[in-house]
């Protein structure tokens, strides 16, 4: 008998199945087609009914599983009630802390703000209690001469009168200041003036050296002491502000040395064209 496997295709055709076994038959003289068809189709009952048979077997197994699948599926209901249960209070949780940790960055920030305000309060009232001090002070060193502590003085206060703001009690400490800036200018305007004439008259004796009227400085005069002398009168004025003053008295004294340039080339030339006129034809 062929396979029973053959019998489970979508395309079995019984009437060429029939006619392959009767070709079959027919190479074989032992016994004749009724009786080999007779087998056959006893055989094929029996294989119906082991089939049958089978299916009832694993139709009851199917049957009998099936209460068991239905409690699995209610335990895996279950199962993902729960986990969603889980899910909806740990979101609901998240969502509570989530409050309360706004509430704490809020109290927090709160805070940083109090701190922040309270050193700026006390920044502010350091520097009010240097500036009061510098006020007391700054006459005497004005006294003493030394300018360079004066400058320095003075650009500590303006920097505290900044941070101090509209305090009542410094009011009038801006005009102060503004007054001892002055006096400051006033005592270094003059010696910057001095120093930068004497830098330009070395400076005229190096480029014009021979010319007549141009250059009269004394020899024993360091350049590069002239200028760092003009650096710190200038440093000086810079402290305080006085950018405008220090462009002033360049300008000034380089036009005066300008001027003893021209002239001195002017006398050239009249020294020239004189010589050249009492020459003999």
């Amino acid at each position: 008998m062929a396979n029973v496997a053959e019998f489970g295709n979508e395309d079995f055709d019984v009437v060429g199945w029939v006619n392959k076994l009767c070709a079959q038959k027919r190479g074989s003289n032992e016994e004749t087609l009724d009786k080999f068809l007779s087998e056959m189709e006893m055989r094929l009952q029996l294989s119906a009914e082991e089939i049958e048979a089978s299916l009832h077997d694993s139709s009851n197994q199917a049957l009998r599983r099936i209460p068991f699948a239905v409690q699995e599926i209610y335990r895996l209901q279950g199962d993902i009630q729960g986990m969603q249960d889980r899910v909806k209070a740990t979101s609901q949780q998240v969502a509570i802390d989530a409050r309360e940790s706004n509430s704490s960055v809020a109290n927090i920030a709160q805070l940083d703000m109090v701190k922040r305000n309270v050193q700026s309060a006390s920044s502010t009232l350091a520097e009010a209690t240097e500036l009061s001090s510098l006020f007391v002070k700054v006459e005497e060193v004005f006294a003493a001469g030394d300018l360079a502590v004066v400058a320095s003085m003075l650009s500590s206060m303006r920097r505290s009168l900044s941070l101090v703001g509209d305090v009542p009690e410094f009011r009038e400490g801006r005009e102060t200041l503004r007054t001892l800036e002055d006096r400051l200018q006033s005592m270094v305007e003059g010696q910057l003036s001095e120093a930068l004439t004497l830098s330009g008259n070395l400076r005229s004796t190096v480029s014009s050296s021979g010319a007549p009227g141009v250059g009269e400085t004394e020899p024993q005069v360091d350049p590069a002491a002239v200028d760092d002398r003009v650096r710190t009168l200038c440093g000086l004025l810079m402290a305080v502000g006085r950018y405008g003053v220090i462009e002033q008295q360049f300008v000034a004294s380089r036009m005066v040395m300008a001027t003893r340039m021209w002239q001195a080339l002017l006398q050239q030339h009249a020294q020239q064209q004189q010589q050249q006129q009492q020459a003999p034809m």
